[in-house]
């Protein structure tokens, strides 16, 4: 019984620490990150949008969408296939 209390003890104090750094991950890393990323994009396509007629906008906001997918894709085969190491 004194066994059992100790693991549920001890996995309430795990679980309590990783959602502190769960939530210091978010505030530090990926609020701001997100917050430039779309900053990042808006200037980009502002950029485009004026520099450019609406055929070569649309052109080279569909290549940019095909290399971030792209990226994407990438990063998710390299995680599947360490993982599967």
């Amino acid at each position: 019984m004194v066994k059992l209390f100790s693991k549920i003890v001890i996995k309430r104090e795990l679980c309590s620490k990783l959602n502190i750094l769960f939530q210091l991950y978010e505030e530090v890393l990926e609020k701001p990150l997100l917050k430039e990323t779309k900053e990042y994009y808006r200037r980009e396509a502002a950029e485009l949008h004026a520099d450019n007629t609406c055929h070569a906008f649309i052109t080279k906001v569909c290549q940019r969408m095909l290399t971030q997918m792209n990226a994407v894709s990438y990063v998710f085969r390299l995680c599947y296939s360490t993982a599967q190491n």
